[in-house]
């Protein structure tokens, strides 16, 4: 009901209420009376609406209803089902494996995974991890850190089957030791895993985590890298995961010996010829050159066999070495007490290679050879050695000791030269001790106050000369440290 009574037609004028001083009250005329313009204008009453009108309009809703409906579903249906179209995947559940990485700890040697991959310092390598996408829509694949600015890392996909099995192919012949069976940057495309931007992992797609390195540390090192990767679903940003792989390398020298002294024996006229073994755990083959700079002494090198290298190899480990060997040669020297108008110094002898590999010099490592000259000369008895043992002494102090010589009473001896300069040497004959034959020799030597501190080096020595025709030298060793204060 309208709180406007209806008049006649042409009633234009407001419709006062009708009022008597008994029938209404002041508060009935003021709340019935035009509270805005037009409101108490006289308005039609709408008709009642007949039962057949309304059950119309609900039929109308009820298509209405059903049309949108379809049409909901169907542009459901085509943005999941045409093709070309992209399925919306659901966000994952918190312990569901996005990206699967059967190997996180790099293993150089499936036999031995304690082993760490031998490199050269200045070397540049890489390992490489595989992985797939185990969840059913692409996947976002990132960097999240590296532990040594050293290192770089990218991503291959391997977008086809024949690029995954070839590096099935690849990595079984890497790990029977062929080092150099990877991908290289032709065979493959390699993208920068950046920290910010990841890259797009294709449903049920495969790839290869490349960690490269650049060994910068010195010889004897290891480097231990670790990497962590993230990973989320495409519309998922929120649903992150993170992953760390490691992988262990160790820095050694191109070039090793199976040992680093080698004995010559006792030169009683005649030749010795003794040997050691150059290795290799990092070239495939050795390219090694000596030099011949001495009539007395004769180097050569000789190339083993693979089928020689697992003895060695085995050898090394036994002796706590955990190296691979992929090279090695064995290196021979052959004395000669006697040659081409030339002898050998009597008394004990050392001498080093001087080797090149691949043109440079090798200075590290080298193996000293020993032997001894038995000559016409006793030196000393059988405590020195026919050495001088200074053992450690002050440089404030400095040292003296003598050492007893035998020689035939016809040979004369006098002191030819001193291995460092700085050291004293005096011989005077001695009565004492002598016979018709043999003379006796003293032979005293002084390290003067405020020598060099230090071990002696393995070349100091007292040279002795004789006057015999033709004349032959003797040299007696020292050894000895000489210590601060």
């Amino acid at each position: 009901m309208s709180a406007f009574s209806s008049g006649s037609a042409g009633n234009h004028g407001p419709n006062l209420p009708m009022t008597s001083p008994g029938s209404s009250s002041p508060e009935e005329f003021f709340l019935t009376s035009k509270k805005f313009p037009g409101a108490g204008f006289e308005t039609e009453s709408a008709a009642p609406a007949s039962p057949s009108a309304g059950k119309s309009n609900s039929g109308r809703i009820a298509v209405t209803v059903a049309v949108l409906m379809l049409v909901i579903g169907g542009i459901a249906w085509v943005v999941q089902f045409l093709p070309g179209k992209q399925r919306v995947v659901p966000p994952p559940p918190p312990d569901q494996e996005l990206l699967r990485f059967p190997e996180v700890k790099a293993v150089w040697d499936p036999k031995d995974e304690e082993y760490a991959f031998e490199v050269e310092r200045d070397d540049r390598g890489s390992y490489d991890y595989y992985f797939e996408n185990a969840y059913p829509g692409s996947v976002q694949l990132g960097l999240e850190s590296t532990s040594c600015d050293c290192s770089d890392v990218k991503v291959g996909l391997l977008a086809s089957t024949e690029l995954l099995s070839r590096w099935q192919k690849l990595e079984t012949r890497r790990r029977n030791g062929e080092r150099d069976a990877v991908f290289s940057d032709n065979d493959l495309t390699w993208l920068p895993l950046d920290k910010i931007k990841g890259v797009t992992v294709p449903a049920q797609g495969t790839g290869l985590l490349r960690v490269g390195w650049h060994a910068r540390k010195p010889e004897g090192n290891q480097l231990r890298l670790k990497v962590g990767v993230w990973s989320y679903p495409d519309d998922h940003a929120t649903q992150r995961r993170w992953l760390y792989v490691d992988m262990l390398t160790r820095v050694v020298p191109r070039l090793g010996f199976n040992t680093g002294k080698v004995s010559l024996g006792t030169l009683s006229g005649g030749k010795a010829t003794a040997e050691a073994i150059a290795w290799s755990a990092t070239r495939s083959k050795l390219n090694l050159q000596v030099t011949n700079d001495d009539p007395l002494c004769a180097w050569t090198v000789t190339p083993l066999s693979k089928q020689s290298t697992p003895v060695l190899e085995a050898s090394l480990r036994k002796g706590g070495l955990n190296t691979r060997v992929r090279s090695a040669a064995a290196l021979r020297l052959t004395v000669a007490e006697e040659k081409g108008g030339k002898v050998l110094d009597q008394g004990p002898f050392q001498r080093r290679p001087t080797i090149t590999l691949d043109g440079e010099t090798v200075q590290d490592g080298l193996p000293l050879f020993q032997g001894r000259v038995q000559g016409d000369i006793r030196i000393g008895g059988l405590d020195e050695s026919g050495k001088i043992q200074l053992k450690s002494f002050p440089v404030s102090d400095g040292v003296r000791q003598k050492l007893f010589l035998w020689a035939d009473r016809k040979i004369a001896l006098e002191v030819d030269a001193r291995h460092p300069a700085f050291l004293e040497a005096k011989l005077a004959e001695s009565s004492e001790e002598s016979s018709a034959k043999e003379k006796k020799w003293i032979l005293e030597v002084v390290v003067p106050r405020g020598s060099p501190p230090g071990p002696f080096a393995d070349d100091s020595a007292i040279l002795l000369r004789t006057d015999a025709v033709p004349p032959r030298r003797v040299r007696i060793p020292i050894q000895g440290t000489a210590v601060p204060g």
